[in-house]
């Protein structure tokens, strides 16, 4: 694409309306299918990204981080509920009532020591089947705004 900027500008409202029926239907597809509320979602997608990463950057590589079977390179970091409250932007006592939630539906584990890791028990075929349609759909919300922006400049250069 050689202008994604002037491509963008041009189509922005339906852009931004595809995307933000994306981002709708995937928050829907958390409460119904996983049956979880978003707070719990976001904290336990926080907690698996820091056990296994350490630190969320977002210019880092996830395949820096995995070896080819998707497993951690330096292993599982624990991670205490001060770090979660700080990263999530939550309060800890929000936190921490999440974490025990999510601890009741084998979702979560908290070690003698205090700190969290994700159950790996809790990563089950449900949550397999939910990312794989997961991907599937954002390919397919990809694919839409590409194809709109592809056009618009094919439009302009005629």
């Amino acid at each position: 694409m050689k202008n994604f900027d002037e491509a963008f500008d041009a189509n922005f409202s339906l852009v931004s309306l595809i995307v933000n029926r994306h981002l709708i239907n995937h928050m829907r597809r958390v409460v119904t299918q996983l049956d979880m509320d978003l707070e719990s979602a976001y904290l336990w997608g926080i907690l698996a990204h820091l056990n296994v990463m350490g630190s969320l950057h977002p210019e880092t590589k996830i395949t820096a981080l995995l070896d080819e079977s998707g497993a951690p390179l330096k292993g599982i970091n624990p991670v205490s509920l001060a770090t979660l409250s700080q990263v999530s932007g939550f309060a800890r006592e929000t936190v921490r009532r999440k974490l025990l939630g999510l601890q009741e539906r084998g979702k979560a584990q908290r070690l003698e020591n205090g700190q969290w890791l994700v159950a790996i028990s809790g990563v089950d075929e449900n949550i397999e089947a939910f990312t794989k349609e997961t991907v599937l759909q954002l390919l397919g919300v990809a694919k839409e705004v590409t194809d709109i922006l592809e056009s618009s400049q094919k439009n302009r250069s005629k």
